[in-house]
């Protein structure tokens, strides 16, 4: 589960986000995470690790382009389009509090869980790894400045205080559904120990910056959040969209935690 301090589960009350680094520090870091090369040879080194920078952060960090065939992402564009989003976002919808479980052993059944098996062979998670949960994010990008989705750790369960028990994906991913001005993922080195988030403050980060298709996939244990404006707003408001997955050894407690099945139903699709 993906969580933020405010909004989102999964994130210890006393985990706080690191601080951000100054702009200067931060255009350096995008430039370096962006590299001189197209976006896809980033996963393109034998190990399919990030080459262009050096890290624990950037060297566990995979990014693949396109993330899924166009054919599919089309036919998922079409099942949940744009104006969907943004009207379920005007309802309210809880679109962190609403994920889905989906066995890797059952066939795909609609759109959603054809995507994520195809994610999958991107992922290459390990045989330990059962099932795949997923939701989407949908975050609006003039939503507030500095951080759109505070820095936070993917847990299985918000309830649980005591960090020995806590569980992390072995993978978390990212599948951007669109290209933004602002909102890029942000991965640190930093993990969860008995004694808070270490290191303190991060070595190293690696920013993502939304394109459509791109596909990010990182360790599940590392710290990571979505970057906002550092300037003003924009004159048009837009969403970022992205379809989260994470990929666990056994499914999460969490009670918001549905079936895949039930998709169409939780988003009003099956009207």
């Amino acid at each position: 589960m993906r969580s933020s301090l405010n909004t989102s589960p999964g994130l210890a009350a006393d985990v706080e986000p690191h601080r951000t680094v100054d702009r200067a520090s931060e255009l350096d870091l995008q430039r370096r995470a962006r590299g001189d090369t197209p976006r896809a040879s980033l996963a393109s080194s034998p190990d399919n690790k990030v080459t262009n920078d050096k890290g624990p952060a950037q060297d566990e960090v995979r990014t693949f382009e396109p993330g899924i065939a166009s054919a599919e992402l089309e036919a998922l564009s079409q099942a949940f389009p744009p104006s969907h989003f943004a009207q379920l976002l005007t309802e309210g919808f809880r679109f962190y509090h609403t994920t889905f479980w989906y066995p890797l052993d059952r066939e795909p059944q609609n759109i959603f869980e054809t995507v994520v098996c195809s994610l999958k062979a991107q992922a290459t998670p390990s045989p330990k790894v059962t099932g795949v949960e997923w939701w989407f994010s949908v975050l609006p990008t003039n939503g507030t400045p500095h951080w759109l989705l505070p820095c936070h750790f993917d847990r299985d369960n918000l309830a649980e205080k005591d960090v020995t028990k806590v569980r992390h994906p072995e993978y978390a991913s990212v599948l951007f559904l669109n290209a933004v001005p602002y909102g890029e993922l942000v991965v640190t080195d930093q993990v969860l120990t008995q004694h808070g988030i270490m290191p303190r403050q991060p070595r190293t980060m690696c920013f993502i910056p939304p394109s459509r298709n791109l596909y990010a996939v990182f360790p599940g244990h590392l710290y990571h959040g979505v970057i906002g404006r550092m300037w003003r707003p924009l004159t048009h408001p837009m969403l970022r969209v992205s379809m989260a997955v994470n990929y666990w050894d056994r499914r999460p407690s969490a009670a918001y935690l549905h079936d895949s099945q039930d998709c169409m139903r939780e988003f009003r699709l099956d009207a």
